[in-house]
């Protein structure tokens, strides 16, 4: 199919009020993927489209982002950092993935930056809310967070929140898999999106794995699936990224939560 023709789909379903906020780049990578696959053209179309819906079903969550805002503003203002912390954890239950991370944030966190401190830059990956897990986290006052997520809401959401937090506004609509930041971090969260983006395209979580640079990659995977069920999803997976972690002279270490499998790279940048 011509790029002209390509680029015309691409614009009908980005005008759609479902994928407005999703980025240009996931929804153009999605159908040259399909056309490339089916000749015919109403069936790459329609696969095209199935595969977006998975895209944004995978751990979708919407809050209702002005009441929160009016919220956090309202407790920054008070200097009280509890208070910020539960606007927060309000924040982190609307979404799936970090809804199933609030039984373990606080032992998540203190074993992921108790083995990777010091930490001045972080990438998240994909971040969708996980940002907003910030008050749980051993970050210096000056150090950068770049998150990166293909939801444009979000983006414009975690700004406001690094605003209020008096951070650099780092947050960035971008889709990693297509145009991987190339950043140079200290730690990088690569939470519980490896198989969703292997979903996406076979390999896909790999080759975002290998374009990664950082001194530390934490990489998850949910011991929970969306049917609310335990899971081995890291078993399926766990071969390629050993083995390429191997091949690197990378250590790894590996340490199941309650409803998270947690991959600790330490890399030799």
């Amino acid at each position: 199919m011509k790029t002209g023709n390509i680029d015309f789909e691409a614009e009908k379903i980005l005008n759609t009020k479902k994928y407005r906020d999703l980025d240009p780049a996931t929804v153009l990578d999605v159908l040259k993927q399909e056309y490339a696959r089916f000749k015919n053209k109403k069936q790459a179309l329609e696969n095209a489209r199935t595969k977006l819906h998975r895209i944004l079903a995978d751990y979708l969550g919407m809050p209702p982002v002005e009441k929160f805002k009016e919220e956090l503003s309202a407790a920054f203002s008070t200097g009280n950092r509890e208070a910020v912390r539960t606007v927060c954890l309000e924040i982190l239950k609307t979404h799936k993935s970090t809804s199933e991370r609030i039984p373990i944030l606080e032992e998540f966190y203190l074993y992921i930056f108790q083995r990777c401190s010091p930490v001045k830059i972080l990438t998240d990956l994909a971040s969708a809310l996980n940002p907003f897990a910030l008050p749980w986290m051993e970050l210096p006052g000056d150090a950068e967070y770049h998150a990166y997520d293909i939801n444009r809401q979000y983006v414009q959401f975690l700004n406001f929140f690094f605003s209020r937090q008096g951070m650099a506004c780092l947050a960035e609509q971008r889709d990693v898999y297509v145009h991987p930041p190339g950043l140079v971090s200290d730690l990088t969260f690569f939470f519980k999106m490896y198989h969703c983006l292997e979903k996406r395209r076979r390999n896909a979580g790999l080759e975002v794995l290998k374009q990664i640079k950082s001194r530390w990659i934490a990489l998850t995977f949910p011991t929970i699936n969306l049917a609310k069920r335990t899971a081995c999803i890291a078993a399926n997976y766990e071969k390629d990224i050993c083995c390429y972690a191997e091949d690197r002279g990378w250590h790894l270490e590996r340490h199941k939560f309650a409803t998270e499998e947690l991959f600790l790279i330490r890399t030799e940048l």
